[in-house]
């Protein structure tokens, strides 16, 4: 079977190669299949491409700042798992390794020997760096060495995942636009887009139990569907949705209820940010694998870092410049409540942006200069005074400011001398 361009399954099957010869309903039944990998070939490159603008610009700017933010949060890592390798411990283990030292193979068999099935790690998604991320919570390079201040570790990631990509929509051309390989590979590009992109609107998405409890019984739903209640309240799954629990089951809140994608919106007010982080990395992950691209996890997460670490401020306390409805880094707030009692410090709630939104939310002049909705940028910035800290590390878009020259180590009078013997030579 092949799909057409508007990736309907065509009802007629091919039975026979081109080697054995086709008849002549084969032959037409193939030209649907042709016509969406050409059509695929000529167009869907460009989809991955503004994809690729897009999450750049939301990683660009996530760089190495500092040595070591000195937090003890981490996340738990299988010793199992390669990428556990090359980061630093973010919690000693008697025997195995002290706190901050380097995880490698042969510590690894040290936690095996002791029978440990996971080490507590530092990662880009527990950072608590103002800016960016610090050299600890990163780790090793591809080249086993720290990656020195200033380094953009955020451009790597981007292009490691986005590059990619491409390759998961020219495969429709290759195979012709054959139904059912590997589950489409047009729909691997879009699950990736949607993970990162996080719409509100998620077609086909999963049913997950908004309580914990105890199934107490699954009904038909008269509209179609299932009607699961889980704890006394009552969850709605659609026909075109699988059930995967049964009467009596033991539901965690945010657990499925049925099959298809997670809405990680809904993960972040059941269960949290991270818990929601964990979600998009292990999603992003299995999704590369599954089309046979290998990705890091540390790469990953990375990349998921600067979508989630986003708050909204509810009640500034003691800030003087926050008000009500402001989006900061979250970082930021809490650096900033450590150090107040409870009247002064900020309250916020967390939000995820995706790659299309996450810029927008940003108050860096020249960051919304490289994005999109430029009138908006023109007419905000310079009313409410955004700037950009053009001598940070932070701050790769510099060159905006600086011009051509930048880096090169020439003064304004030989800029401008050379400018004029251009000008006169013309």
């Amino acid at each position: 079977l092949v799909k057409d361009v508007n990736d309907n399954i065509v009802p007629v099957p091919i039975k026979n190669s081109y080697a054995e010869g086709l008849d002549l309903a084969d032959y037409w039944s193939s030209m649907s299949g042709a016509r969406k990998g050409m059509i695929d070939r000529s167009l869907q490159t460009s989809i991955p491409g503004a994809f690729s603008k897009e999450l750049l610009n939301v990683t660009v700017n996530h760089v190495v700042t500092e040595v070591d933010c000195g937090t003890k949060k981490g996340i738990d890592v299988s010793i199992t798992d390669s990428d556990i390798v090359d980061r630093f411990l973010a919690r000693g283990e008697k025997g195995v390794g002290r706190r901050n030292s380097i995880v490698t193979h042969f510590v690894v068999k040290k936690a095996r020997l002791r029978g440990l099935k996971t080490l507590l790690v530092r990662s880009p998604l527990t950072c608590e760096a103002d800016k960016g991320v610090c050299q600890k919570c990163y780790g090793l390079s591809v080249n086993g060495m720290v990656p020195s201040i200033g380094h953009n570790v955020g451009v790597e990631a981007g292009q490691a995942i986005a590059e990619p990509a491409t390759q998961m929509t020219m495969r429709t051309f290759h195979t012709g636009g054959a139904a059912g390989v590997a589950g489409g590979v047009v729909s691997g590009f879009t699950r990736v887009s949607n993970l990162l992109k996080m719409p509100r609107i998620l077609k086909g998405k999963a049913t997950i139990s908004r309580v914990k409890g105890t199934v107490d019984s699954i009904g038909e739903s008269p509209i179609g569907g299932w009607t699961v209640m889980v704890g006394g309240e009552e969850h709605y799954v659609p026909a075109a949705r699988n059930l995967l629990v049964k009467k009596g089951n033991k539901i965690g809140k945010g657990d499925r209820l049925s099959d298809g994608p997670i809405k990680p919106q809904e993960i972040l007010e059941l269960r949290g940010m991270r818990a929601t982080q964990d979600y998009l990395v292990d999603s992003l992950k299995n999704e590369y694998s599954g089309q046979g691209i290998q990705v890091k996890r540390r790469i990953l997460e990375t990349v998921v870092r600067p979508l989630t670490n986003t708050a909204r401020v509810l009640h500034p306390g003691g800030h003087p410049t926050y008000v009500p409805g402001d989006f900061a880094p979250l970082t930021k707030l809490q650096a900033y409540n450590q150090d107040k009692n409870e009247n002064g410090q900020v309250t916020y709630e967390e939000i995820i942006r995706g790659i299309n939104t996450a810029p927008l939310m940003s108050q860096d002049w020249l960051t919304r200069l490289n994005f999109q909705r430029l009138k908006d940028t023109l007419i905000e910035g310079p009313s409410q005074g955004w700037k950009t800290d053009i001598s940070s590390v932070s701050a790769p878009l510099a060159a905006y400011a600086y011009g051509p020259e930048i880096g090169r180590e020439k003064n304004a009078e030989e800029v401008g001398e050379e400018e004029l013997e251009e000008t006169e030579s013309v």
